[in-house]
């Protein structure tokens, strides 16, 4: 995808990687954020590297006053509650601390961000006129604009997004809010665009930038301009499915029925990248506007700002935008998805789950919603049900292989490789003479599939495939490397294979393990040892890796070192096996040690 294409947007939501989102996420002001990641799963190396949130996130202050015994008390049973991550809890107790004192404003500030956290905006909206009434904080006064925008009254919207603060998050947000209030008025056209300035002071943003000025362009009914503008962002290479949607329904609109069907025929031309979403021509003459209003516009914006945010791994403040987008549009399917990811990732699958559900069903991103609502079940163990959705949803869409992917993904999970194995063979005869080097993936996985099963032969030829798709892809030349070294089989082949992996992640600590391993298998110990020395120092709390220093440092003669990182390796709650294995050698030490390794890349 280049610079323009698609707004920057992904298949359904935005997609950046810029680091002027540390800047948007400097200043949040009363979001409570844990600094917590969720670990990416390094075998499936699908997903693009994350911004570290622990250095843009921003803990709540206590309350700054004293405050009374019954206050104290709720105060901190909400603080446990949402240290837990119970949020309905949570807010609940700050209700009731802030009943017993309702002119504490921390407190107040609280209940805010989680009642918009949950969605209750019934709570938000009058506490955050009550907070506005007094010194109003910045979130309080988002709040404001947006329930006035909801309402209608555009002036006092307006007035209200002038008084949010030019920097952090509030500067993002309060562009697109001026934004969008003043395109309500067809005279302020001109103002609007000047608003989004900030959007293009990063070409990776910039993108954002131009579908926002096109889509007002478009409301003011400049249609040139607005033409100009979808033609720039469609550009080459792949197409999101919002930026199709959103320039077909331009140029159904504009009568070029030929260059939307063009357009919705370059989309279906992606494959098995479209997820089965493909927009056709409107049957009854042209369609309505898709941003017809400016709350609409508003809508988008937020659901960008959700879509860029959840990218950048700040998922409590993706949630802040993506319930604003909700707040003003409640019917909205990729919003309510975004809902959905934000939900999962922040370990709710439960809320992911009714998320989901929430997608009509007659939209054409029901079917999206409900792939995902059957890893949500998988997520929350409810794995039989999610079993169940995606057989079904194979049978209904014969031609359609994302539901065999997902209940391959879910088998492999459940370590229920015989079945994961057949499962990518369907979906991969469903694709059929359509593959693309994209679908590397799923020769990957299959692979693995077949060598936790014992079948060596089809898992190398299905890694090798993958390598062939994906050549500079550092899981699969890990994992095909690392399965080599363990068999004893090619080494040196093995060993390049390896070191190309750590050249493109070096400091991934189960690829350096890799490499240290192989340099053991060939003898060379002294490599070795320095090798998985740096391996620990990356991964300090991989039983596996501890066990693998130990045994180098054992064949290199450093006995008391062995025994030492061979007692670490105990303490790091190994498997069953493993520690059975590592018992072994302390109870006998042996004289040249193999020890079984554990795959690696993803399993």
């Amino acid at each position: 995808m280049d610079d323009t294409d698609a707004a920057g947007r992904s298949r359904l939501v935005a997609r950046h990687g810029s680091l002027l989102i540390l800047t948007m996420l400097a200043l949040l002001g009363c979001t409570d954020a844990r600094g917590q990641r969720v670990a990416a799963d390094d075998g499936a190396a699908l997903s693009a590297p994350a911004v570290d949130a622990d250095a843009v996130t921003v803990d709540m202050p206590a309350p700054p006053r004293a405050i009374g015994v019954n206050t104290i008390g709720a105060y901190l049973s909400g603080h446990i509650a949402q240290q837990e991550q119970n949020y309905p809890s949570a807010l609940a107790f700050y209700q009731n601390a802030l009943a017993h004192d309702p002119q504490d404003p921390a407190i107040g500030e609280r209940v805010l961000a989680l009642s918009i956290n949950e969605g209750r905006f019934d709570i938000a909206a009058p506490l955050a006129a009550k907070l506005a009434e007094h010194d109003s904080t910045p979130l309080a006064t988002l709040v404001q604009t947006i329930e006035l925008a909801k309402a209608g009254k555009i002036d006092k919207a307006l007035d209200a997004a002038d008084h949010l603060p030019r920097q952090g998050y509030h500067l993002f947000a309060g562009s697109f809010a001026r934004a969008w209030l003043r395109a309500a008025d067809p005279q302020q056209a001109g103002k609007a665009v000047a608003e989004l300035a900030v959007f293009g002071q990063d070409k990776q943003l910039l993108g954002l930038k131009t579908i926002h000025t096109a889509l007002i362009l478009d409301l003011d009914g400049d249609t040139e301009a607005a033409d100009a503008g979808y033609h720039a962002l469609l550009g080459k290479g792949d197409l999101p499915l919002r930026l199709v949607e959103l320039a077909g329904n331009f140029f159904e609109r504009q009568g070029k029925t030929e260059e939307a069907k063009a357009l919705y025929q370059r989309y279906a031309d992606q494959g098995a990248d479209t997820g089965g979403i493909v927009p056709t021509l409107s049957l009854n003459g042209p369609p309505p506007r898709l941003i017809a209003s400016a709350q609409a516009g508003l809508a988008e914006a937020m659901f960008d700002l959700a879509s860029l945010l959840g990218e950048a791994d700040a998922p409590e403040v993706a949630m802040l935008s993506v319930r604003l987008a909700l707040e003003l549009k409640p019917n909205f399917p990729l919003a309510q998805i975004v809902l959905g990811d934000i939900m999962s990732t922040e370990h709710r699958p439960k809320d992911a789950v009714a998320a989901y559900k929430a997608v009509e069903a007659g939209t054409r991103f029901a079917w999206t919603a409900r792939l995902r609502q059957a890893a949500a079940m998988t997520q929350d163990g409810d794995k039989e049900g999610a079993e169940t959705l995606l057989t079904a949803m194979a049978a209904e869409r014969p031609d359609r292989a994302e539901p065999l992917i997902e209940l391959a993904d879910s088998l492999r999970s459940r370590e229920q490789f015989t079945r994961a194995a057949q499962a990518y063979t369907d979906a991969l005869n469903r694709i059929g003479d359509k593959q693309t080097d994209r679908d590397w993936s799923l020769y990957f996985s299959r692979g693995i599939c077949h060598e936790r099963e014992g079948n060596w032969p089809a898992a190398e030829a299905d890694l090798r495939k993958a390598l062939d798709m994906k050549p500079n892809e550092a899981a699969i030349l890990n994992y095909l490397g690392y399965s080599m070294v363990d068999r004893k089989e090619r080494l040196p082949e093995a060993l390049k294979l390896i070191k190309q992996a750590v050249e493109i992640k070096p400091s991934d600590g189960f690829i350096v393990d890799s490499l240290g391993w192989a340099y053991y298998r060939l003898g060379d110990y002294k490599n070795a040892q320095g090798t998985l020395e740096r391996a620990v120092e990356l991964q300090p709390a991989d039983p596996e890796i501890n066990d693998h220093l130990g045994d180098a440092y054992w064949q290199g003669g450093r006995r008391e070192e062995a025994r030492l990182q061979w007692h670490r390796a105990l303490d790091l709650n190994p498997t069953p096996d493993l520690a059975k294995q590592i018992a072994g050698k302390l109870d006998h030490p042996p004289r040249g040690v193999t020890s079984a390794a554990a795959t690696r890349g993803g399993g």
